[in-house]
């Protein structure tokens, strides 16, 4: 889903914020699928996370 292979350093989150991005929405739709998963909600708490 995140087109970064398994073995590929995703870089600084400062850096390559769409690559954490990505992570972060993969494990969250792994988690809880894709009905509950909200990419505002996450787009928020990367937002926060800086904050």
């Amino acid at each position: 889903m995140t087109g970064i292979a398994p073995d590929e350093p995703i870089g600084i989150p400062s850096d390559k914020p769409a690559r954490w991005i990505a992570v972060g929405a993969a494990m969250g739709i792994q988690e809880c699928g894709t009905e509950g998963f909200d990419m505002f909600s996450m787009l928020r708490g990367w937002t926060m996370a800086r904050e």
